[in-house]
């Protein structure tokens, strides 16, 4: 996320995130109109940005995988804000996740 994961803004984070997809889903095209809608988000984690911006009206896109990786985020950069975890052990939380979904071996 953001170069210092302590202020990163989840709240808006979830906001933005899903107004984007409001707007994917509403037909708004213009890549502008998304650069300054969402530019927290853009500036955040402008990998996501994108990615939610190609790739979410697609017809292959699994909303509920996306969803649950985003919630599995942001639980553990909250977990991190309150030093509750490190973010090595975050790192290595989602990596597990991700891993099982598309790592044969680790199914």
């Amino acid at each position: 996320m953001s170069g210092n994961i302590h202020d990163t803004d989840i709240s808006l984070l979830n906001i933005q995130i899903s107004n984007m997809k409001k707007d994917i889903l509403k037909g708004i095209t213009d890549i502008n109109h998304y650069n300054i809608t969402y530019e927290y988000l853009k500036n955040t984690s402008n990998t996501l940005f994108k990615y939610i911006y190609d790739n979410y009206n697609k017809d292959n896109f699994d909303e509920k995988f996306f969803d649950n990786c985003i919630s599995l985020m942001f639980k553990n950069i909250k977990s991190i804000q309150k030093n509750n975890t490190s973010q090595h052990d975050a790192s290595v939380n989602i990596g597990s996740y991700l891993g099982k979904k598309y790592i044969p071996q680790l199914k």
